[in-house]
């Protein structure tokens, strides 16, 4: 049929690990309760989607597209895996309705994509779930296939570039609440505030180096040759030029946490010197005051 035709995309399920098998649920079944308030703002009609496993051997899903009434539409497709490498990235064949709300965009939608995530992906090193929200759907013009195990094959180059965008978000967020951390202006900034500061900074930059950790699972794929600092000719000068921009935003991230953490330390050992003094202080407040009471009572036991 002329409506229908026969489409490849291909989706990144971050991993840590080359080679490994993925042992999903058979019985797991997750939903979008409002697909239209979701990532896809351009959605106009309310639609629920229901994703389930019908071959776990294959890892093919059924995606259930449901109506406001909470009916299955048209719009449902099996979702079958085609092929995969040992790098994460897996190519996925279905029936696309070309009138689907759920393509307007001309791809993927990404709400799917990151809920499809949830079968492979549980963020064991990264629990920011909103990073990968950056993370989108690769699918070429004619979303036809392509071969994942072809050296620097266009769906591995186009996840390790949007690598530039998670990175330096997150350097952009410890920016911001460093500037905070630091800020002495503020009267409001009092210790307990910066220690609040010190551990969002922590919690951010653990997530970026979990982020790091993923990145590097595609980075150094044996079919990676092109995103790389190592050339300098003029056919890879866009590659190397996002390559350089993620590995100086990671360099960042590193400075701004260490800048932030030794501040903090300073602080809190500013802080504890200051109160041994009032111990001390205090301890010799008492120690006088019991000499004083000794004297004091041996005097009036003269009388």
């Amino acid at each position: 049929m002329k409506d229908i035709k026969e489409s490849y995309c291909v989706l990144w399920m971050p991993c840590s690990s080359h080679g490994i098998h993925n042992i999903l649920d058979k019985d797991k079944v997750i939903k979008i309760n409002d697909f239209s308030d979701g990532m896809e703002k351009s959605i106009d009609e309310k639609l629920f989607i229901e994703i389930s496993l019908i071959n776990e051997d294959r890892e093919d899903f059924r995606i259930i597209v449901k109506d406001g009434n909470g009916a299955p539409t048209e719009y449902s497709f099996d979702f079958l895996l085609d092929s995969k490498s040992g790098n994460g990235l897996h190519q996925y064949k279905f029936l696309r309705k070309i009138e689907s709300p759920l393509f307007r965009n001309n791809t993927f939608p990404p709400a799917i994509y990151h809920k499809l995530k949830e079968f492979y992906h549980n963020h064991e090193f990264n629990n920011d779930q909103s990073a990968d929200g950056n993370l989108r759907v690769y699918v070429n013009d004619k979303w036809e296939k392509i071969n994942l195990n072809a050296t620097n094959n266009p769906a591995l180059l186009f996840y390790l570039t949007q690598y530039e965008i998670i990175f330096d978000t997150y350097k952009t967020r410890i920016k911001e609440i460093s500037n905070k951390f630091f800020d002495k202006s503020d009267s409001k900034n009092d210790f307990v505030t910066r220690g609040k500061h010190i551990r969002t900074i922590e919690g951010l930059y653990l997530n970026a180096k979990g982020e790091e950790l993923y990145f590097n699972a595609l980075y150094n794929s044996i079919y990676n040759e092109r995103f790389s600092l190592a050339h300098n000719n003029e056919e890879y000068k866009v590659e190397r030029q996002c390559c350089f921009n993620i590995k100086n935003t990671i360099e960042s991230i590193n400075h701004l946490q260490m800048k932030a953490l030794a501040e903090w330390q300073h602080t809190v050992t500013e802080k504890s010197i200051k109160y041994s003094l009032k111990g001390i202080q205090i301890g010799w407040a008492g120690f006088v005051i019991g000499i004083l009471g000794i004297i004091i009572g041996y005097i009036v036991s003269q009388k």
